[in-house]
């Protein structure tokens, strides 16, 4: 096996060259984030008007058609979903392509089954880091990365595997090690991990042993606590150090049952159906297939969903976890392969009847689970939402929006700074604020640590100048804050407190009690370990003097009921003046989607204040 770290690599490959980031979702973005902070040049191809697009201009870039983002790049990195990017390569990247690109996929699955085939003249690479691009995000803003795989397909220019090197050098991944491979070996490996272990094995596992017992005159919450509910503690044993690790660490009887019985269920007839499986893999079966049945409209896919999701197997499953409030936090992470995509939920996006009509989803809302899950606030289907669970929402809201105009915006001419522990607060009077605070032990301190070296480079090098920071400079600072925060925060670090209900009750209601006089708020998410808020200050009520009202009373009446001592929030907090009517909206609905970004299910502690209480229409 051949490893290679960033002592085999050099960066400088990818010097001076365009890198092309096709496709703006979970992997897309992490990719062209840590290229971007790793001081190279990237572009976005990615569709307008949608959330993708949305996010790379919030993320500083300049989004372009696909076509075009294909002409320019010197090195094509395509992140699209598989059962859609042969269709957008064969209409907006191959018309495109030119001898002397590289041509860079983040999972082999369309070059190995022969659904894109790259030109003569063109290198054909591949850098599968194995996690979600979340992952792959925050370690490398720790200073860490996410191991990959690298693989050449084709070797044009004859220095295809430095130009994958670079390529993951620059995204995080050798700082821990990237594993030479092939995109045979990727694809397959990917496809039947996922069939017969880490998705279709696993579940098929818990569905029999949960049904056995229950016809065995077994409780079905009792099943679900042994068969399915407890595999998680099993899990995180064997990951975090191995199997012989883990039976060190349970029972005698727990390690003999495991290994005299467990022969017992996956047997030789078990063994014998693993390999068809792979079989099918590595023919094209299951590839042709699964682009079949996208394009005849998901019909088998959503059956088979909808069955098990209304199984007494999920309600078994939801009455066990109410009784386990601390729970509340799912892990967010969508996928087991190097997409980072995941499972599409019943509600289909667009995009596949495009491809079963023949259109271009590059024209269509793209199918990323992370963007199906999403939903709108006012989804009457989701349980906990604000148009359910709020006390302060009292009419339905399908053909209402929230009020962007009546508030005045970011104006330079009014605009003071203040500066704060971390990044300055920009404050101007009327304006409206989406700020974000949170517990102090949020975050790891190596990371608060990481992000005050790099603030202090941007103030050093503006010092050196002899100028004070810019307002882009300022606002390099907010995203670099941000993302940081957001990815710890939203992968649930430290204590979570606001996973008790008495305290997420205590914050939402300190939330609402002065709305209207001292401010209008406008949304809020009062998430297990941080805040987030919407809102105007009124006339003589300062930014700070609210927040400190906030937080110096909850932390007081909070450390009461959980009988602690000590800080519960961190000092500093992040603000962001709203600039535009779109940015409003956009900000709105970052804070009410936060917790289904976040995993959480049946999320209470969300919703709009009485002055703005208006949904804005589902996208």
């Amino acid at each position: 096996m051949v490893i290679y770290t960033d002592e085999d690599v050099d960066l400088a490959a990818l010097a001076g060259r365009i890198i092309a980031v096709v496709g703006y979702g979970n992997q897309g973005r992490a990719h062209a984030l840590n290229l971007r902070d790793s001081g190279l040049r990237v572009v976005i191809g990615q569709r307008p008007g949608g959330p993708g697009h949305e996010m790379a201009v919030a993320d500083g870039f300049s989004p372009v058609a696909i076509a075009e983002a294909s002409a320019q790049g010197d090195l094509l990195i395509v992140t699209l979903p598989d059962e859609l990017a042969a269709d957008v390569y064969e209409r907006e990247i191959a018309p495109a392509l030119r001898p002397g690109q590289a041509l860079g996929f983040a999972h082999g699955f369309n070059v190995r089954f022969g659904f894109i085939r790259p030109p003569e003249g063109v290198d054909c690479v591949l850098v599968a880091p194995k996690g979600p691009g979340t992952l792959l995000r925050s370690l490398y803003v720790e200073g860490r990365g996410l191991p990959a795989l690298v693989a050449v397909e084709q070797d044009a220019s004859g220095h295809a595997m430095q130009t994958a090197l670079a390529w993951a050098a620059g995204i995080g991944s050798t700082r821990s090690g990237c594993i030479a491979t092939t995109f045979a070996a990727e694809t397959e490996a990917d496809l039947f991990g996922e069939q017969v272990v880490l998705c279709g094995g696993v579940t098929a596992l818990m569905k029999a042993a949960f049904a056995t017992l229950v016809e065995a005159g077994f409780a079905p919450e009792v099943a679900y606590i042994e068969c399915i509910h407890e595999l998680k503690q099993i899990v995180d044993l064997v990951y975090a150090e191995g199997l012989s690790a883990m039976r060190r660490r349970i029972s005698n009887t727990a390690e003999y049952g495991d290994l005299t019985r467990g022969p017992r269920v996956i047997n030789d007839e078990c063994r014998a159906e693993m390999r068809r499986i792979l079989d099918e893999i590595r023919s094209g079966t299951f590839a042709r297939e699964w682009i079949a049945e996208c394009r005849a409209g998901l019909p088998n896919l959503t059956r088979l969903f909808e069955a098990d999701a209304h199984s007494p197997l999920e309600s078994a499953g939801q009455a066990v976890r109410g009784l386990m409030p601390w729970l509340a936090r799912g892990t967010g992470v969508c996928g087991t392969g190097s997409r980072g995509t995941g499972i599409l939920p019943v509600d289909r996006p667009t995009a596949f009847q495009a491809v079963a009509k023949g259109d271009s989803p590059a024209s269509t809302p793209q199918a990323s689970a992370e963007e199906a899950r999403a939903g709108s606030p006012c989804d009457e289907s989701r349980a906990g939402s604000p148009c359910h669970d709020n006390p302060c929402h009292e009419s339905p809201c399908h053909d209402r929006h929230v009020d962007a105009h009546s508030i005045s915006y970011f104006d330079h001419s009014q605009v003071e700074k203040r500066k704060g522990a971390y990044l300055p607060h920009w404050l101007q009077d009327g304006a409206a604020y989406s700020v974000t605070f949170r517990l102090a032990d949020s975050l790891p301190e190596e990371v608060v640590e990481s992000f005050i070296r790099e603030r202090e480079e941007i103030v050093r090098r503006a010092a050196a100048a002899g100028r004070s920071l810019t307002v882009d400079e300022s606002k390099r600072l907010e995203t670099l804050y941000s993302e940081r925060v957001e990815a710890y925060l939203d992968a649930g670090h430290g204590a979570c407190y606001m996973n008790d209900p008495r305290i997420a009750e205590l914050v939402q209601s300190a939330l609402l009690f002065f709305d209207g006089q001292r401010y209008d708020l406008v949304a809020w998410a009062v998430m297990p370990n941080h805040v987030h808020a919407v809102f105007v200050p009124r006339a003589k009520f300062d930014l700070a003097q609210i927040l400190h009202s906030w937080k110096s009373y909850t932390s007081n009446q909070a450390n009461g009921l959980l009988n602690r001592q000590g800080s519960f929030w961190q000092p500093e907090y992040f603000d962001h003046l709203i600039r535009d009517a779109a940015d409003f909206e956009r900000s709105v609905r970052y804070v009410l989607d936060n917790p289904k970004r976040a995993g959480l299910t049946n999320w209470r502690w969300v919703g709009y204040g009485k002055a703005f209480g208006k949904c804005i229409q589902g996208t």
